[in-house]
């Protein structure tokens, strides 16, 4: 897993600092830290791989450092979770983002 740590993250709450991004049962959560659900795997729950321009170029995406064929994608329900390749279009798209810094939050992703 060295050749990989460059492009590992952990995703937390801006707001909230000792809050991070978990998965569970297949979608995304924010669990504290402080207090998290599963101890001894939080390390590895909380930990992500950025794939960038991995579809398209300028975009990202998330897979988790334990298991890489399973990307973050935004869900028709509006909800993120997890879910295998597929090599389609729709998945693609649904599984790639564009990060913005957290100070130009709610102007153009383009300034």
């Amino acid at each position: 897993m060295d050749n990989v740590s460059p492009f590992c993250r952990s995703l937390i709450d801006p707001d909230r600092p000792e809050w991070y991004v978990v998965h569970r049962d297949g979608f995304l959560y924010y669990e504290p830290e402080y207090a998290p659900r599963n101890p001894d795997t939080f390390d590895l729950d909380t930990s992500w791989i950025v794939h960038y321009g991995q579809f398209f170029d300028d975009f990202g995406s998330l897979t988790l450092l334990n298991d890489e064929t399973r990307y973050v994608v935004a869900g028709s329900d509006d909800r993120l979770r997890l879910a295998e390749f597929q090599n389609t279009e729709e998945f693609k798209n649904t599984a790639s983002f564009h990060a913005i810094r957290y100070h130009i939050k709610r102007k153009s992703a383009f300034v």
